[in-house]
C-alpha cells in the first residue's frame, strides 16, 4: 500500500526553531498532505490539542 502523496512530514517540536503550528502550516501551504505528529513526550490531552 502506498501513500497518495510522496511527502510525509514528521514533527519534532524540540528541533523546530519556530512554533510547530507555524512550521506545519508552511509545509501544508507548500503541498504536504501527510503530517505525522510524533511528539510522544506530551500528555495525551496536550497532544490532541496540538493536533
Amino acid at each position: 500500500m502506498s501513500l497518495p502523496a510522496r511527502l510525509l512530514i514528521v514533527t519534532d517540536r524540540h528541533g523546530c526553531p519556530e512554533p510547530l503550528e507555524t512550521r506545519v502550516a508552511a509545509c501544508l501551504e507548500a503541498g504536504a498532505r501527510w503530517i505525522w505528529l510524533r511528539d510522544r513526550d506530551m500528555p495525551a490531552p496536550e497532544r490532541a490539542a496540538l493536533a
